[in-house]
């Protein structure tokens, strides 16, 4: 009894400390992508995204009506008592590789075969008899419990934990087949009982496809011990259990719960869920959808590339070597035991390269479990060593005792007594002294082996700060944010897995607003069972009408039915459309897709939402939407390894940045500057946003100040490089600062990225055109100059025509014609002509030209001007200023004419007044 205390008490109290940290970390709102859609089939026995987890959604559902806290808390325990389980299971799969390969002889610590170990473990280390297989078994478990994916879906409410605790249990039972090799009733009792759990787990998540290699291995190598009606049982069991966990699909389907992915009542869509119809894309190419089954061998290499990476991220660097010399040893000690457990990992990865899931994190954890074993193997190893090489110089101190007690006996026979006494009492005094120097090597041992221990800590300090996610409301503020503004009975038509995952939370996990109804828009649209689902739950109006538009035979084809949608339902319910849905394609692989209104509807900002109203009613923004309720402020970012998780929170982040520019733009186009800079500011602010700063450079383009458009549209272009818009709008501010090589850039990259089809291709090739054919001999030009006033510099040699508010001023050097506004407001052109010497270099003349250009030389292009040979040098500081200079060369004349402010709205006036430029004298 004292021993089964002394076992049990290690493994505990680890649990009760994991238990500890995970509740104290565990988030207080759903975390993201499928995890609220989960909790709210869960809750009501709905049916999730593919492949509906039946076996997960019966148990989970037991644990929703537990008495205590709300739905989210129940399955967050949940989950993480099946997590302590899985450790559990992985404690004693530990133990057991040790007990059973490593020591095999306890009666005396001696090794068994030519690999173990020659020296007896002190006491230290084998106290309770396997002092250091616990330890290496808490090595290991600790390890695991604080990787950092294992930690972080611990808090989560998904089928992952759940359904791997089945696979450490299969594994722990497969172990428990290869110690009793010569018990054929044992075999197969046990394979029996696999055959019934693997029925049913089959129903909790198809990764645990990954221990069926090391099963079928156990199999054959027992394969004597199964006979053909065993094997007809064993696949008999497995195959009615596998049928009465998945027939939860249909039976649910038919009652129509409000999650209901997939409707699969009949066997077709029976069939295309468990599969997942339509998941499977493969296009790369500018909208970056890969999802499912794609074949593709770059994905395959990405994929175990990317499982590499997180394989030295979960445990740190520092202790992969562990995994390696683990892995190793159980490779020279059985090769049986080293196929089951690396079989797991093999085909993990083997699956992740092939289905690409944005879960493949998760999925990785099965191989963080199996490497968790290597590493307390590895520990185990390491530690032994460690105390080999003690044992080996504590040796010598027992020699000594031998010689001792043998020159005794001597002493008792021989004549020599004296002398003997003294030789003895020398040697007793070398006994206490090696005595002492043993104690010493003891202790130091076990500060070395505590030192090797204590690297099993290494993943909770490390993770620690980012996985503790007591204080993310992120998911629930934003929920708040989303949802209270809306009014009654309203329609939310929204995007994407995360909005999918919350709306499903909120109607029925969460019951919060469930008079609303939620429709994911490229879910609505691609999916007849989401419609039906919809009409059968919901009194929201899919008419046959709109059931016909639905061909999927043209881009436009999305728009169109779902402004057939809103006209069903705008009289009857109020309609708002999240942000994202405005810029997230609905057709996957595809940049097309995104919802725009027509003619019959317009949009009005309501906060995270645009309410849709008829394009007759005139309603302005309630600006006290605004006012958002963040407990977890934006600013403070959280730190996510998961990239689907990462996107997530860049979504809804964007959502209330698109929130602020949509209200900034309706001021804009309201003729409110002020307010719509306050608000493009706080958008800015929030989150770095390439299409904020692109619509303050269209804002600041449209008002003539073109010097700071393009400063906004090169940051724009910076974040998001493949934006055709963005390019456009940029070469059209070059092109009006006259920095013309860069506006031909712009136009060619936009060229590049569209089809000559597009109708922007063509805006960009005509661009293009305008831009090298640049001339002041245009009549139109001349026609518009006919009513100026006419100015003459007998000194700088020229005459021209300025408009009427435009004044001349006579320097020292120069002349300087302006119209003396500030700012941009106005513009100043300074004229010096001068008269060179024959041969006189030009650009060497230029270089020490009285008229001082400041800042970088940016642009030179030549201009078309009868009778001179033209250009101008387009210069810019630091500070964003910009300047022009025009030259001007004509019989060894030379005319400079400085143009400022580069950003002058009046910049386009300086080409008329060129036009009219003549030298005084030829």
């Amino acid at each position: 009894m004292k021993k089964a205390v002394s076992l049990i008490i290690p493994p505990l109290f680890l649990l009760m400390v994991v238990l500890s940290v995970y509740w104290y970390t565990k988030p207080p709102s759903i975390l993201w992508i499928d995890s609220g859609t989960m909790i709210a089939a869960s809750a009501s026995l709905g049916i999730p995204n593919p492949p509906g987890f039946p076996f997960y959604m019966m148990a989970s559902h037991l644990a929703t009506l537990l008495p205590f806290a709300n739905i989210l808390t129940r399955l967050e325990a949940f989950t993480i008592l099946f997590s302590l389980w899985l450790l559990f299971l992985v404690y004693q799969i530990i133990k057991l590789i040790i007990s059973k390969f490593f020591i095999l002889d306890q009666s005396n610590q001696l090794p068994a075969t030519k690999h173990q170990f020659t020296h007896r473990s002190p006491e230290w280390s084998r106290r309770g008899e396997d002092g250091l297989p616990t330890l290496a078994a808490l090595f290991g478990t600790i390890t695991l419990a604080f990787s950092y994916q294992y930690w972080s879906q611990s808090q989560n409410t998904e089928a992952f934990i759940f359904s791997y605790s089945f696979v450490a249990l299969f594994a722990f039972l497969l172990l428990k087949i290869e110690t009793k090799r010569q018990d054929e009733k044992f075999v197969f009792r046990i394979l029996l009982l696999i055959a019934f759990l693997y029925g049913a787990a089959a129903g909790a998540n198809p990764t645990v496809a990954a221990m069926v290699p090391g099963v079928l291995y156990v199999m054959y190598t027992k394969r004597k011990a199964l006979s053909l009606p065993k094997l007809f049982i064993l696949g008999f069991v497995f195959l009615v259990v596998l049928t009465a966990v998945y027939s939860y699909l249909p039976l649910r389907a038919k009652t129509w719960p409000f999650v209901n992915w997939g409707n699969p009542q009949t066997v077709k869509l029976f069939i295309d869920h468990l599969h997942g119809a339509g998941l499977n894309i493969n296009e790369p190419g500018p909208t970056g959808s890969v999802n499912g089954f794609t074949g593709s061998p770059l994905v395959f290499v990405q994929s175990v590339s990317y499982f590499i990476l997180n394989s030295f991220i979960q445990f740190t660097p520092i202790l992969w070597p562990l995994i390696l010399i683990g892995a190793y040893q159980i490779f020279k000690r059985s090769r049986q035991i080293f196929i089951i457990l690396i079989s797991v990992p093999i085909f993990n990865v083997i699956y992740a390269g092939l289905y690409l899931s944005g879960n493949q994190e998760s999925w990785f954890i099965l191989s963080w479990i199996f490497f968790a074993i290597f590493t307390a193997v590895g520990f185990f190893y390491l530690a032994q060593k460690l105390i080999n090489s003690s044992t080996s110089e504590e040796s010598e101190p027992t020699s000594e005792v031998s010689r001792v007690i043998s020159s005794g006996w001597q002493l008792r026979k021989g004549p020599d007594s004296a002398q003997s006494t003294k030789r003895n009492h020398t040697r007793a005094t070398n006994i206490e002294s090696t005595s002492t120097g043993g104690k010493e090597t003891t202790d130091r041992t076990r500060l070395k082996t505590a030192a090797l221990f204590s690297l099993c800590f290494l993943p909770l300090l490390v993770f620690f700060i980012p996985l503790n996610r007591s204080g993310h409301y992120y998911s629930s503020d934003y929920a708040f944010n989303l949802y209270s503004p809306l009014e009654k009975n309203a329609i939310l038509i929204g995007t994407g897995d995360f909005f999918d995952s919350l709306s499903h939370y909120l109607h029925e996990a969460d019951i919060y607003r469930n008079d609303v109804t939620p429709i994911t828009a490229n879910v609505f649209y691609v999916n007849r069972w989401n419609r039906d689902t919809i009409r059968q739950t919901t009194n929201i109006s899919i008419s046959d009408k709109l059931e016909q538009m639905i061909q999927y035979k043209s881009f436009t084809e999305y728009n169109e039915v779902m402004n057939q949608l809103i006209d069903e339902n705008i009289d009857k319910h109020p309609i708002y459309v999240d942000h994202l849905t405005l810029r997230a394609s609905a057709l996957a692989g595809t940049t097309a897709g995104q919802l725009r209104l027509d003619d019959r509807f317009k949009f009005v900002p309501s906060g995270l939402s645009l309410k849709v109203v008829r394009a007759s009613q005139n309603e302005k923004p309630n600006l006290a939407l605004y006012n958002f309720k963040l407990r977890s402020p934006l600013v403070k970012k959280p730190f996510y390894f998961e990239r689907n998780y990462q996107g997530a929170f860049k979504n809804i982040l964007n959502n209330y940045v698109y929130s602020y520019e949509s209200l900034a733009d309706w001021y804009a186009e309201n003729d409110q500057d002020e307010q719509a800079l306050k608000y493009y500011k706080i958008a800015k602010d929030l989150g770095e946003n390439a299409e904020v700063l692109a619509h303050l450079g269209e804002f600041w383009a449209q008002r003539g100040d073109f010097n700071a458009s393009y400063q906004y549209l090169e940051k724009a272009e910076r974040l998001d490089v493949n934006n055709v818009g963005v390019h456009f709008n940029l070469g059209l501010a070059y092109a009006n600062l006259s920095r013309n090589l860069e506006a031909i850039r712009e136009f060619e990259s936009v060229k590049l990225l569209t089809s000559p089809n597009d109708p922007i291709f063509q805006e960009a090739e005509k661009m293009v055109k305008q831009i090298n054919v640049v001339t002041l001999d245009d009549p139109a030009l001349k026609d518009a100059t006919a009513s100026w006033q006419t100015v003459k510099d007998e000194k700088n040699n020229f005459i021209l025509k300025i408009p009427p508010e435009f004044n001349k001023e006579s320097g020292q050097t120069s002349v300087t014609i302006s119209d003396k506004n500030p700012g941009n407001l106005g513009l100043n052109i300074e004229i010096i002509g001068e008269k060179l010497a024959e041969g006189q270099d030009i650009e060497g003349y230029l270089k020490k030209s009285p008229l001082i250009m400041l800042g970088t030389l940016l642009d030179l292009q030549k201009i078309n001007f009868s009778g001179f040979t033209a250009f101008v040098q387009i210069y810019g500081t630091s500070s964003g200023e910009s300047s022009q200079r025009f030259i001007l060369s004509k019989n060894n004349w030379l005319w400079q004419f400085k143009v400022y402010p580069g950003n002058s709205v009046k910049l386009s006036q300086f080409n008329k007044i060129l036009s009219t430029f003549e030298p005084l004298r030829r």
